[in-house]
């Protein structure tokens, strides 16, 4: 667990994220690094949730599988990405948060976080 927080403090450095977290598919959170000052089971389980659609419209379009979730709010955007098929990461970034720089840091960081779970 120790090795997984490190990544994911790296991660969160790098795309200068508010944090980060990865939950189960179950919704729950497996582990968190960072400042999020929400309900994170609660968030958890909304992320995790929340690839059922976007999967599904995938399907329908013959595009293949899911990478990436973006949503963009006034206040802050959410990155949600499976990372296998039990895991989920949850990415949580503020207003002024830099999405190249986000996505960037996911696709550095991502196979060292699999291998870390």
């Amino acid at each position: 667990m120790e090795a997984l927080e490190k990544i994911l403090n790296a991660l969160r450095d790098a795309a200068e994220a508010r944090g980060a977290l990865v939950v189960g598919k179950d919704g729950l959170t497996l582990s968190q690094v960072g400042v999020i000052d929400r309900d994170i089971e609660s968030i958890g389980a909304l992320a995790s949730n929340s690839l059922r659609s976007p999967q599904s419209l995938g399907e329908q379009l013959g595009s293949g599988g899911l990478v990436q979730v973006l949503v963009q709010f006034e206040r802050g955007a959410v990155v949600v990405e499976p990372l296998t098929e039990d895991y989920v990461l949850v990415m949580v970034a503020g207003e002024d948060a830099n999405i190249g720089m986000i996505r960037y840091a996911l696709r550095k960081h991502k196979v060292e976080l699999i291998s870390a779970l």
